[in-house]
């Protein structure tokens, strides 16, 4: 699992996850809805989950389950690896 980190500048919710996207990654699906993207790209097999200023880029392997944390406004992924 790789954590995606960068320094934000931007003001609306696309600027704020698309400074937390590899700069690399060319999605062939994705969904943003606000500040929360998830997108997969085919070629390269990975699966990047973005809830602002939190992100991580996996492959979707990796994802055993998706359970809401306790905060009602975000989501965790269970990945097999800590």
């Amino acid at each position: 699992m790789v954590l995606v980190s960068a320094i934000y500048e931007g003001n609306t919710d696309e600027e704020k996850v698309a400074a937390l996207l590899p700069s690399d990654f060319k999605p062939d699906l994705f969904h943003r809805k606000g500040d929360t993207y998830v997108g997969y790209e085919k070629d390269k097999n990975r699966l990047v989950l973005v809830d602002w200023p939190h992100a991580k880029v996996l492959s979707p392997k990796e994802v055993l389950s998706l359970e809401p944390s306790r905060n009602p406004c975000s989501a965790s992924p269970t990945t097999g690896s800590p």
